[in-house]
């Protein structure tokens, strides 16, 4: 059942766990354990395996509620009739405490307090009398504000309770008290997550302490999640227990048939491919899942796109991917709406070779650009040569990376330097690009370098970016990615904010979040 109340002025809706309840023993012992676990309803624990199995999030909360002595029961009659209340906190908690799950997946457990703010002007006295007249029961008056107070409320429901009294014209707010998860500042348990200096640099080995895209800080604020980013890759591991979770649905391959390529959706017979699944990794490998690391955007959705798997093909094919990926029904008429990608990441192009972007390939990232998202735009993040050359303008190395359409990407390097890669005046940033782990093919995990990478973390940051603010448009995304560049490089940047070498600098991900 969905309820509803507010939050700082903003209605929080939550789905009440009918019939499940939560409580705390005020002691420990085996004997009352034992007993618990016989009130322990089978179906209890059913709708929390189900819950899990759609919010893995869950899983990790409720371990930590179980690590803090909490028991969630479906009672009854007769199970209730068992415990004895003596063996409980009351009256802050007891065996009546509601639970529910929320729009973020947090786990809430009601209690029967309120935080009540009154009007400044009201005086104490009439303060008490408010309080009186709607049976509430001080606690406590908080000292750092006016008319600040917490109260508990008679055997009703909290919700219920606490947005009756928002609608008295006394009340500043008044805020139903939940129990939930409020762990530390979040770092991914990942094994080997100390591995991943882009995602936090500590300083270690010769490299330059928070040369990274300061992701930790902006994980507090954001995790990619309800963002769809499309990797176009020549194939992909897609069973790699680190990947396979966030594959989502939109998800094909094209096979090549002479000139001619033909789309296939889902994953039999997929394309399996280390240099796809090493860009995989970097976006959106999965957190605290007790095996290797995490990627960027490690709650997003990934839309895994094979194309030229044999590395030969026509520009056609790509650009029917790219198109692919901003709406899916272009090779899957009658697809939903809305299943297109939010971002797409493409790592493909020679090194050094002179690349020209045909105009098919032209239109196909001005049709994602100005069609994607709903006429906001899909993003095109495009890694430049990995060689020493300029990409800009027609006579450039690169027109695919230099298309003011696109989002082009070099790498740096731990020591908060550039790398070598293509550079020109149509460079937009750098990112982490040398020395990256991620993950390869077999469950497996290893370390490389290229632009390859350093453009899936670009893209994944702006998934986070995204699923803080998906409103915004992908030049508001691109923006706020170049403004928060870190000036890197000790070197002159030019009025624009821009050097050749280093485009506008390496992105801060927690600096952009700030911006939107």
């Amino acid at each position: 059942m969905r309820r509803e109340y507010k939050i700082r002025g903003k209605l929080v809706s939550v789905n009440e766990l009918e019939g499940i309840r939560a409580i705390k023993p005020t002691f420990k012992t085996n004997e009352f354990f034992k007993s618990i676990e016989n009130t322990f309803d089978k179906e209890a624990r059913n709708l929390f395996k189900s819950i899990q199995a759609d919010f893995p999030k869950v899983k990790e909360q409720l371990r930590s509620f179980s690590d803090a002595g909490w028991v969630f029961i479906k009672p009854t009659e007769n199970n209730l009739q068992k415990l004895d209340n003596r063996s409980f906190e009351l009256p802050t908690i007891d065996v009546s405490s509601k639970v529910y799950h929320d729009e973020d997946d947090n786990v809430l457990v009601s209690t029967n307090r309120i935080n009540l703010k009154l009007l400044p002007d009201i005086s104490i006295s009439m303060a008490r009398e408010f309080l009186d007249q709607n049976h509430l029961e001080l606690i406590r008056e908080q000292g750092y504000a006016p008319n600040l107070f917490e109260v508990t409320i008679e055997a009703n429901d909290v919700i219920d309770i606490a947005n009756e009294l928002s609608a008295s014209d006394k009340v500043v707010y008044a805020e139903p008290q939940m129990i939930l998860y409020i762990p530390q500042r979040f770092k991914p348990t990942d094994p080997l997550y100390s591995s991943q200096w882009h995602l936090n640099n500590d300083g270690s080995n010769g490299s330059v302490k928070g040369a990274d895209i300061k992701s930790e800080l902006a994980w507090d604020t954001s995790r990619g999640r309800g963002i769809k980013l499309a990797i176009i890759d020549n194939g992909f591991d897609v069973r790699h227990t680190d990947l396979s979770p966030s594959i989502h649905s939109s998800s094909g391959y094209f096979t090549q048939t002479s000139l001619s390529a033909v789309f296939q959706k889902g994953l039999i017979g997929y394309p399996n491919n280390s240099h796809g699944t090493f860009c995989a990794g970097i976006a959106v490998a999965r957190e605290n899942n007790g095996m290797g690391g995490c990627g960027i955007a490690h709650h997003s959705d990934f839309i895994a796109i094979a194309c030229l798997g044999d590395q030969v093909g026509t520009q056609v094919t790509l650009a029917r991917a790219i198109a692919y990926a901003s709406n899916p029904s272009l090779e899957l008429p009658g697809t939903p709406s809305g299943m297109g990608a939010d971002i797409i990441s493409c790592s493909l192009g020679p090194n050094g070779a002179k690349w020209r972007m045909e105009s098919v390939l032209e239109d196909a990232i001005n049709y994602a650009v100005q069609k994607g998202r709903g006429g906001k735009g899909t993003l095109v993040f495009w890694a430049v040569s990995n060689g020493n050359f300029t990409i800009d303008g027609i006579d450039g190395t690169d027109e695919v990376s230099a298309f003011a359409n696109t989002i082009s990407v070099g790498r740096s390097r731990s020591d908060d330097m550039e790398d070598g890669s293509a550079y020109g005046s149509e460079l937009d940033f750098l990112a982490p690009g040398v020395d990256i782990f991620s993950t390869i093919p077999g469950d497996g995990y290893g370390v490389n370098t290229g632009t390859s990478f350093a453009t899936p973390l670009a893209a994944g940051a702006a998934a986070v970016i995204l699923s803080k603010n998906p409103n915004l448009t992908w030049i508001q995304v691109r923006d706020a990615l170049r403004k928060s560049c870190n000036k890197i490089g000790g070197v002159t940047y030019n009025s624009k904010g821009h050097h050749k070498r280093y485009g506008y600098g390496r992105i801060n991900l927690y600096d952009a979040l700030k911006l939107v």
